[in-house]
């Protein structure tokens, strides 16, 4: 039965940390400042579901360009459970996305749900961590990212992810206490990479690059960012098994695994390049 007081809108950005918390909650380890990136992008991506006027749950909904859409944040405070606001959500959600391909990452023991619902797994992603405080011996290339004219790295994104997102990636560098690094040999860039600040610690992604090396040396960068006792997270697709071989190399210890799914048919995935995702949440 619907509860005639449920009600679902797009979500305001002084509602955002809303969403955050009751990420954190579930044991979510979210970037300080991802939350706002989803409205930077797509002004209505975020989803609020309301309880007579109070927040009780959330899904994003994040549109990127007119044929690609891609689900995270899907949340129901535990007081609210069981009564269908987290179904009313993801039918707003994939309304709302109608007529797009649509991605998400789910836990592996929930994807036969979604495959029983027309999704389709393509490829296993691996959470890892690792200390920082890395160090680099090789600087040749290396640059800060904002350094490049900014169409340079929406080129070079393109080439991993099923759409061009040069909004959401403008919001992204701009989140505070951001570090972005890229390495450029000639005329040729070769890959980049982003880290920032989580509740625990701090996530990089995207690494995208040319090879394992390229890979391995902005790796090391990004690291220098955290301190030696703090957690550096990565997203690795399994598939790419240069990705999985760098992660051995640091001695990454694995803490889960998601299946990344679409909905309609799914993007030519190049994970070959894929060293690390930007959040299960964004794609």
């Amino acid at each position: 039965m619907q509860d005639a007081g449920f009600s679902i809108r797009p979500m305001k950005r002084e509602e955002v940390p809303s969403a955050v918390e009751l990420a954190v909650k579930e044991g979510w380890n979210p970037g300080l400042n991802d939350g706002v990136t989803f409205i930077d992008a797509d002004p209505d991506a975020f989803l609020i579901g309301l309880l007579d006027d109070r927040p009780v749950g959330c899904i994003s909904a994040l549109s990127i360009g007119d044929s690609f859409g891609y689900l995270g944040y899907h949340l129901v405070a535990r007081a609210q459970r069981g009564r269908g606001y987290d179904l009313r959500l993801w039918e707003a959600a994939l309304k709302r996305l109608d007529g797009r391909v649509v991605g998400f990452d789910c836990a592996l023991s929930e994807q036969d749900n979604y495959l029983q619902a027309g999704f389709k797994t393509v490829h296993t992603n691996i959470h890892y961590r690792c200390p920082g405080g890395l160090v680099i011996h090789d600087e040749d290339g290396l640059m800060a990212a904002g350094d490049l004219p900014f169409e340079e790295i929406e080129e070079y994104d393109r080439r991993f992810f099923p759409a061009t997102r040069g909004a959401f990636l403008k919001s992204w560098f701009g989140m505070p206490r951001v570090s972005a690094f890229a390495i450029k040999l000639g005329d040729h860039l070769c890959g980049y990479g982003v880290i920032r600040p989580c509740r625990e610690g701090w996530q990089i992604g995207p690494l995208f690059a040319d090879n394992g090396g390229v890979a391995e040396r902005l790796y090391r960068r990004l690291s220098m960012v955290a301190d030696a006792n703090d957690w550096v997270y990565i997203d690795i697709p399994e598939s790419n098994r240069d990705a999985v071989l760098l992660a051995g190399r640091f001695n990454m210890t694995e803490c889960y695994r998601t299946a990344r799914m679409y909905l309609g048919d799914p993007p030519t995935s190049n994970t070959e390049g894929m060293f690390g995702i930007v959040s299960f949440q964004k794609g």
